[in-house]
């Protein structure tokens, strides 16, 4: 199976003032054996959500509050470079900021219902220092791990497990220039022990022209996540233009299983990239 192609139409003017239109594009032979459909209720208010898409429906999503925390990093001694730095009003500080959040809810199409219970969490380690000139930041890593359970209510499907992890390590970025994108490490799968789908996130900035020529975007965009087994995809979940692709030759209880997982990913709150 080939692999998405992004591409982004740059429509009148010069390049760096045009009016883009970006689209996720999906491989001719997938297409043409899935079905595309759009989904509804993934934006504004969050209190009694109704997601859908195609036939499928999401019940009211049980969430929370989003649980943050930090706060700086405070030796019990204080160091000479400490000292130094409070003789020119400088101060520096490691702080650590953690994040999590849960939800659940179910998702049906027709007679099949699966239960679905999701968690996410973040840590982020930066360091500050202040000055009489202002405040300057940055980023030593930050991880994002989510995970969920996919519980199908019928007897002879198992429990499926997701998960899914970011990974940012400033001492490991290879990114020097001010439009670099920073390198994340990304893991992500779903699994019921004896079936392993891949997720995989599509992340690019090459684009095309209407004249078909190949640019660089200044900065890379995360345009979608694909669903694989074996290198074979079997979904794709367009977050640029919300909609879902699954493959027609899934039996139904596996189409219910995608459907499922692109929910999940798609009511996530936290932010899985790397913090500014």
């Amino acid at each position: 199976m080939k692999q998405l192609i992004i591409i982004i139409t740059l429509t009148t003017g010069y390049a760096s003032c045009k009016s883009i239109s970006m689209n996720v594009g999906i491989p001719d032979k997938f297409a043409a054996n899935a079905t595309q459909m759009k989904i509804t209720g993934l934006h504004g208010m969050r209190i009694k959500r109704h997601l859908a898409f195609g036939n499928y429906q999401v019940s009211n999503v049980k969430t929370g509050w989003v649980f943050s925390t930090g706060g700086p990093d405070r030796n019990s001694r204080i160091t000479t470079e400490e000292r130094l730095l409070k003789v020119f009003s400088l101060l520096h500080e490691n702080i650590t900021e953690r994040s999590r959040n849960k939800y659940q809810y179910t998702i049906q199409d027709g007679d099949g219902v699966a239960e679905v219970y999701c968690m996410e969490k973040t840590t982020k380690e930066s360091v500050t220092t202040e000055t009489p000139y202002g405040t300057f930041g940055k980023t030593k890593d930050y991880q994002y791990s989510f995970s969920a359970a996919i519980l199908p209510q019928t007897i002879k499907d198992e429990p499926w497990q997701l998960v899914f992890y970011n990974s940012y390590d400033s001492r490991n970025d290879t990114a020097h220039k001010f439009w670099d994108h920073p390198y994340i490490a990304h893991e992500g799968y779903v699994t019921n022990g004896t079936i392993k789908i891949n997720i995989r996130p599509i992340i690019t900035d090459k684009v095309i022209t209407n004249e078909g020529r190949e640019v660089k975007t200044l900065t890379k965009l995360l345009m979608a996540y694909e669903l694989n087994i074996d290198g074979g995809v079997i979904g794709i979940i367009d977050v640029f233009k919300d909609n879902i692709w699954i493959y027609n030759d899934l039996d139904k209880d596996m189409k219910l299983v995608v459907a499922a997982i692109s929910s999940a990913i798609l009511m996530r709150k936290l932010d899985e990239s790397k913090a500014a």
